[in-house]
């Protein structure tokens, strides 16, 4: 039955993955755009236990590609809450009004990335100036709560988002940025691959065999991710970065609202 589905959906699943690829290679919240596909011919719950072997397995390359470049203290920082925030949100995600926390979180982000907007136009005109200004990493409070929240952002596909506030501030280039973003995920993978598996119990061979039929599209998108991010100038990434929170932003207020 498994192989018939593969079979009959492999052009959505390769699309989906390529999206995901283009994500764990450095172009963040374009997950989203697979989470949307696969949705529309598997159950939520089973998306799930799909998505999170293909998640682990695409964030090993950029790990391996940018190792050097990767800000072990901004990650050792921001892992810890965040997988107990994942670990809440497994448990009790029940208990969680969905709608309410999707409102805030919204709006949340909103405020946040219009504050890196304006930032990034004051350094933009700073630097036409020969004014060094760079990004001053976030205080120590806000980046636990923030950590926090991106656990527990889980429940409204936030999770990339938040992330990328935070590492968009502690790094300066976008190798840095997108080495250290792939191994904080492959952190929070791990979690929720063991959760999924032993609790919720929705990972299973058939699970495998979909996630096993999504990898070629996975690698191309990973390899095209790559390519790009070698030819994009960093101000122009910086530019993809915010506008793919506003992405998010603007996705979880049409959730919300319809």
């Amino acid at each position: 039955m498994t192989n018939d589905f593969i079979a009959s959906n492999f052009f959505i699943l390769t699309i989906a993955a390529f999206f995901l690829g283009l994500d764990k290679g450095g172009f963040r919240n374009l997950s989203v755009i697979c989470m949307y596909l696969l949705l529309s011919i598997i159950p939520s719950k089973q998306v799930i236990g799909i998505l999170a072997p293909i998640y682990l397995l695409g964030d090993i390359v950029p790990i391996y590609l940018y190792r050097k470049d990767i800000n072990f203290k901004a990650v050792k920082y921001f892992a810890p809450l965040a997988i107990i925030g994942i670990i809440i949100t497994s448990f009790f995600v029940s208990n969680i009004d969905d709608k309410f926390f999707t409102i805030f979180i919204s709006f949340f982000l909103l405020l946040m990335v219009v504050m890196i907007t304006y930032q990034e136009i004051n350094k933009y005109y700073k630097n036409k100036k020969n004014v060094n200004d760079e990004n001053k990493p976030l205080n120590k409070p806000f980046t636990l709560f923030l950590s926090f929240l991106s656990g527990i952002c889980t429940v409204s596909n936030a999770a990339g988002a938040i992330t990328c506030i935070y590492f968009f501030r502690q790094t300066k280039e976008k190798k840095e940025f997108v080495g250290s973003t792939a191994l904080f995920f492959f952190c929070l993978n791990i979690t929720k691959i063991i959760i999924f598996a032993f609790f919720w119990k929705n990972i299973s061979f058939d699970t495998l065999k979909i996630t096993g039929a999504m990898l070629l599209g996975l690698s191309v998108g990973i390899g095209a991710s790559i390519y790009l991010i070698k030819i994009i100038p960093q101000k122009v990434y910086n530019v993809i970065v915010i506008l793919s929170v506003y992405y998010i932003v603007i996705m979880l207020f049409i959730k919300t609202l319809f």
